[in-house]
């Protein structure tokens, strides 16, 4: 007797879940913020002459692997406050001859941060730099604020 019920409550227990389940699937599928059931690609390819936008892992990999050089488009105080270690410090009016420095660089891709997501500067520093003709151009999501956030590597003042 003591069996049977055991029995018929893990029965319930499983058709419960399943229907759960079924129902959540459901619901998720019909939002339009839905989360994704597998994961999306990270980084798309870079396209010369188009400046990619990177995530941050994989500007971290290519910080960590020394396959492209940063290039900070923030103003001086905020570079002195802290930045990438080994990024350019290239604010808006002082680039001056900056193409014809990254031309002799060995990195093959270039790297354009700000300050955070809503910062126009990288963007800008990466148009500069396509219309000189430097091709291999990307530009970090979230900038310095998530890369500091997130922990990674920083240099300059606390």
């Amino acid at each position: 007797m003591l069996a049977q019920h055991v029995k018929q409550g893990i029965w319930q227990g499983t058709v419960l879940v399943i229907i759960a389940a079924i129902l959540a699937f459901s619901v998720n599928a019909l939002r339009h913020d839905a989360l994704p059931l597998r994961p999306r690609a990270v980084v798309p390819a870079l396209q010369p002459g188009k400046a990619s936008e990177l995530s941050l892992l994989e500007a971290l990999r290519r910080y960590r692997t020394r396959s492209a050089l940063f290039l900070d488009a923030r103003e001086d105080y905020e570079y002195e406050a802290g930045h990438i270690p080994g990024a350019w410090h290239v604010p808006p009016g002082k680039r001056a001859g900056l193409p014809e420095r990254l031309r002799e660089r060995p990195e093959t891709l270039f790297i354009a941060y700000c300050s955070d997501e809503q910062c126009p500067l990288a963007q800008k520093l990466a148009d500069e730099l396509r219309a000189a003709g430097i091709t291999t151009v990307g530009i970090m999501r979230g900038g310095w604020l998530a890369w500091s956030n997130a922990g990674f590597p920083v240099e300059g003042r606390p």
